[in-house]
This record gives structure tokens, sequence and C-alpha cells, in this order.
């Protein structure tokens, strides 16, 4: 091992290589039963580790899939798509307010195709309607993203109401 480095410190490191080797693998190959191809052998292998390195972080598969999903459904992943509103809003200061609810609608459906979660999230979603706990998942990422724009939509339809179709201000919302 190396000096400084703990076990802990190397279970982890296995653990998040794991779990986006098992991102990946759902990335690649989205279709049928979502976490049907998401297997430990094919995960370990991915993330250069031992099958038996996969058991000693995960008791059993069924844990694995469970922390995959929330480590795929991890609302910080889609802070992007908030950061490009922003700098849509920042960047299209002056412009009328239809050029603008256009011009981040565009940037926003960009950002998110691009996004290889996206997909991954879309598949979960086909998932949800049996699985009570992805059903949650998807529920608190939803939660977590809508706390995060309706501020920013909130402040440019109050901004709207007093400008007669043009932005007068930045909103204080759009602050990191």
């Amino acid at each position: 091992m190396e000096k400084g480095r703990t076990k802990a410190a190397a279970r982890q490191e296995s653990r998040n290589a794991m779990l986006k080797a098992g991102a990946e693998i759902l990335h690649r190959v989205p279709v049928g039963d979502v976490l049907s191809q998401v297997k430990a052998t094919n995960v370990a292998k991915l993330a250069n580790r031992t099958t038996g390195s996969f058991y000693n972080i995960w008791v059993d598969h069924e844990a694995y899939l469970r922390d995959l999903i929330r480590y795929v459904l991890e609302p910080s992943r889609f802070d992007a798509v908030t950061q490009v509103i922003k700098e849509e809003i920042t960047r299209q200061e002056g412009a009328s307010y239809p050029e603008l609810i256009k011009s981040v609608a565009e940037k926003n459906f960009t950002a998110l195709k691009g996004d290889p979660f996206m997909s991954l999230q879309l598949a979960l979603w086909a998932k949800r309607g049996s699985d009570h706990e992805m059903t949650e998942h998807l529920r608190a990422l939803y939660r977590s993203l809508n706390d995060k724009l309706i501020p920013v939509y909130d402040d440019l339809l109050k901004d709207l109401g007093g400008a007669c179709g043009r932005r007068t201000r930045l909103s204080t919302s759009l602050s990191p």
C-alpha cells in the first residue's frame, strides 16, 4: 500500500471507479431491462479492479445496483444545465423576453441532449413504473432541479411583468 494511503481511501477509490464503470456500461447499452447488463465481473473489469474487490465493497449485486442508481441520479450531475441557463441569461442581456426564453430553452435542450447521464435517466424512467425506490430517486432528482431552476425562471417572470418585454436587471438568484 502507498505511504499515507489508508485502506478506507483505497476502498473509496475502488467504489467510485466501479460506480463510474457501471454508469459507463449503462450508457453504452441503455436498452431492455436497463440494469440487466450491469454484472459484477464487467464492472470490476472496466474499473480495473477484481470481482473480489467488488464484493468487498458491496454485500451483493442488489446493493451495488442501489448505489449505482443513486450515483447516476445524483442531482449535482445536472448542475451544468442550471449553469448553462444562467450563462445564457447573462449573455442575452438586453434581449427581448421571447428571444431570451427561446435561447435559454435551446441551450437547455442542447445541454441535456449532450449529457450522457440524461439517456440513463430516461432509461431509468422506463423502469420506474414497477420500482418504488426508482420512483423516489427520480422524485428527489426533480425536486432538487426544481429548487435550483424555479428561482431563476421566477425572477425572469417577475422582471417581465415590470419591463414591458425588455429585461431591466439581472436577478440576484443568478449568482453562484
